[in-house]
């Protein structure tokens, strides 16, 4: 019996070590698997960005007016300010010291930045020093981001103009190994009074094809309007790149509506917007009334056509139905009420002509579009109600988002009486209203038999000798059957700027065929050609 006991005993002690021997063995097991976890988490800590076209993605926009930067943080202070405010960028100066990178303006690393940012979310934006080759120094950079494992992308910013840039050693890396780096050409250091130069964009077109990495390319709100023409092709020719707009200094009114005209012109993921503080405010509230309906309602392909207008919606009845439908664009006709008369008064209602009584106020007009945060044209047709009814939008600006277009005929067309609206007073009064795409049309009567009746160029250069110093983007309102045999003189027009755009507008009775307007709008580039027109009207190529 004792034996048997002492059999048991040893039995029970066997199974217990096995027991823990198991029991360490997992725990040994479990760790080695968390270390491999752990490497693996450290190695890729999020999704690579590969250019600049990921950018978007990484922000989670599809728009780069709501990516936020912090431009030229100077010290360890301003980079912590940006994350503090869940910037999207911060844009950093370095320099090479005893072979460190630091901040120009301090004692700051490189490393230590690295740490700052590394679980933020915020990315960085790195200038280095151009007064001497730093070609060796982004190489050795390069290398210092590829093994610091961050998890936003880095943005490494090269001059174009820097003459001692060494491309060819640069190139002769493979870049295309740097993961998570965006390589950024540099064009601001040529700003601001001439134009870049199509040969200087060329440049950027034939680097960046030798990079073969999605890119950005970069230059100050100051001379973009002047060199647009060539970024637009740069862009529209290459579509790894995305445009970035800078600038350092306050700005006035002129430039934040040159990079407007930029914004308008393009589509909305393929430009961001490195402005601080009050520039990018202004910026943004700009972009929102002044803004161009393409880009408010996501039209894409970018075809004016496709945007749907309501015509003369000056009643309850036209209202409801435009606020309620597809339209997109509503347009109004607005005079005082009692216009005319002894009985006149400052109340602006909705009235096409002298004498109609809608029974709605301009306000309540503006209310109900307001509700469904659509676009609106004020069409004038009095000058004693433009500022009335601008100043009740002004006291309503911060619950508009969408565009709004200001209307008058300001000029003698066709046939035309002379303007009941005198265009100083009417664009003073715009002006002071503050951002909006200005609608400034021609007075003119219907053909009917008077076949040769058109736009001619004399009409046309006399709109353009008005508009030509204004900075706000301008729509030309144009009588459709009058059109066609007038193409001539309105290609001249377009041609003068890229913040001009025409808008299609016919009358009942009007002697106007849709053929007419898919002939019209075969001839002109999509995106500059609005159809306010019916729906039987409206061209379908």
């Amino acid at each position: 019996m004792a034996q048997k006991r002492s059999n048991r005993v040893y039995i029970c002690i066997g199974l217990t070590v096995v027991i823990i021997l198991s029991l360490l063995i997992a725990v040994i097991v479990l760790a080695t698997k968390k270390d491999d976890d752990t490497d693996s988490t450290s190695k890729n800590p999020s999704p690579e960005v590969q250019g600049s076209s990921d950018l978007m993605e990484f922000f989670n926009v599809k728009d780069g007016i709501q990516v936020t930067w912090h431009p030229a943080a100077v010290n360890e202070l301003d980079v912590k300010e940006a994350i503090k405010a869940q910037a999207h960028a911060v844009e950093i100066f370095l320099v090479t010291t005893s072979g460190k990178f630091i901040m120009k303006n301090g004692s700051t690393t490189v490393e230590e930045i690295f740490r700052l940012v590394k679980h933020s979310g915020t990315i960085l934006k790195i200038n280095l020093e151009t007064s001497r080759d730093v070609t060796s120094d982004v190489i050795n950079l390069l290398k210092k981001i590829d093994t610091t494992n961050l998890e936003s992308p880095v943005i490494i910013t090269i001059s174009v103009f820097s003459s001692i840039f060494n491309w060819d050693k640069f190139l002769s890396n493979d870049v295309r190994q740097w993961r998570n780096v965006v390589f950024n050409f540099d064009l601001t250091t040529q700003c601001c009074q001439s134009p870049i130069g199509r040969g200087v964009i060329e440049k950027v077109g034939q680097l960046q094809k030798r990079l073969k990495t999605p890119s950005t390319v970069e230059i100050n709100v100051k001379s973009v309007q002047s060199s647009w023409d060539d970024i637009r092709w740069l862009l529209d020719v290459n579509d790894r790149l995305t445009l970035i707009l800078s600038t350092t200094t306050l700005v006035g009114t002129d430039y934040i509506y040159s990079a407007l005209i930029v914004r308008n012109d393009m589509d909305k993921n393929r430009i961001f917007y490195n402005f601080g503080g009050t520039i990018f405010s202004e910026f943004k509230a700009a972009a929102s009334t002044a803004g161009s309906a393409l880009l408010y309602f996501d039209i894409n392909p970018r075809d004016a056509g496709n945007i749907i207008w309501s015509h003369n919606t000056d009643t309850w009845e036209q209202i409801n139905a435009a606020t309620a439908g597809d339209v997109q664009m509503i347009e109004g006709d607005i005079q005082v009420l009692g216009q005319g008369t002894t009985n006149q008064t400052n109340i602006p209602i909705m009235a096409h002509d002298i004498g109609d009584n809608n029974n709605i106020t301009f306000e309540q007009w503006l209310d109900e579009i307001i509700k469904v945060d659509k676009g609106m044209k004020f069409d004038f047709k009095s000058i004693d109600a433009v500022r009335p009814a601008l100043k009740i939008t002004s006291s309503k600006l911060d619950q508009i988002k969408g565009p709004i277009w200001l209307n008058a005929d300001i000029v003698k067309g066709p046939n035309g009486i002379e303007p009941r609206i005198p265009k100083q007073a009417f664009l003073n009064a715009a002006l002071e209203f503050g951002p909006s795409t200005l609608s400034l049309g021609w007075t003119t009567v219907r053909k009917g038999d008077n076949y040769h009746l058109k736009y001619t160029m004399e009409m046309v250069k006399e709109m353009y000798e008005i508009t030509k110093n204004l900075k706000q983007p301008i729509t030309f309102p144009v009588r459709a059957e009058q059109l066609k045999d007038s193409m001539l003189e309105f290609d001249w027009l377009l041609n003068q700027s890229r913040g001009y755009t025409l808008t299609v507008w016919t009358s009942h009775g009007d002697n106007v065929t849709k053929s007419d307007m898919d002939y019209v709008k075969r001839q002109h580039e999509a995106a500059r050609i609005y159809f306010d027109l019916p729906v039987e009207l409206r061209p379908t190529i």
